[in-house]
């Protein structure tokens, strides 16, 4: 029967993030553009701001209270809570090389992914940070700026036990506004980013004070 129980909270679980509440911003809400500025005289740093406004394990429970130990929880926390994101940049030594044969714009676009879980996290009033780390060096090689970087666009995700939750404001493509063009971009970054795998990280690898205060972030996994 406890095994029954376990079972019928995650499945009412999953059930409130994939359908029950998929509206925009319920569980979480970009709050802002992502900025980029100088960390380190090595690396740049990519921030996501976000909030975090109802915890889906509450309300998957209804208001009634958790009837195992298995169930418990704390509502002030969210566990296994993911930030994915995908930005693109010009190459500009790349444009300037090649300047007089007409290419696309679009040829000399390049595109970088990464994300950051966390095993739990607190829910807070005020803005949190998702922190990620860019190499000044291959910013410098391809001409994306030297103290200043400028996205081309970037796409943000977020997640819950592996959930994607519905955001607003979540791509961002220059002057396009309408949705095909922005999904078109968002598949574009998420298939060529893999080319550059390992190059944008999470912040906490390196600095652990960019995560995020009430966090516990994870890092990879590796099998022997």
């Amino acid at each position: 029967m406890k095994t029954l129980r376990i079972s019928l909270f995650i499945t009412s679980l999953s059930i409130f993030l994939n359908h029950g509440y998929a509206r925009e911003d319920f569980f979480a809400k970009i709050a802002g553009e992502p900025k980029v500025s100088m960390e380190s005289d090595k690396w740049f740093n990519v921030s996501v701001p976000f909030t975090l406004h109802n915890n889906p394990s509450q309300i998957a429970l209804n208001g009634t209270r958790p009837s195992s130990v298995e169930q418990a929880f704390n509502p002030e926390f969210i566990d296994n809570f993911k930030i994915k994101i995908l930005i693109c940049f010009s190459n500009e030594f790349n444009k300037r090389l090649f300047r007089a044969n007409n290419l696309p714009e679009s040829s000399f676009y390049e595109y970088y992914g990464a994300e950051i879980e966390f095993a739990t996290i607190k829910m807070q009033r005020s803005i949190q940070y998702g922190n990620f780390l860019f190499p000044v060096p291959i910013a410098e090689r391809n001409g994306y700026g030297k103290s200043r970087l400028t996205l081309t666009g970037y796409a943000i995700e977020f997640f819950i036990d592996g959930s994607p939750l519905e955001l607003s404001n979540s791509i961002y493509f220059g002057k396009y506004k309408d949705e095909a063009t922005l999904n078109k971009f968002k598949e574009i970054a998420s298939e060529k980013s893999s080319s550059n795998r390992g190059i944008l990280l999470p912040g906490h690898y390196f600095f652990p004070n960019l995560s995020p205060s009430g966090s516990v972030p994870k890092f990879p996994h590796y099998e022997k």
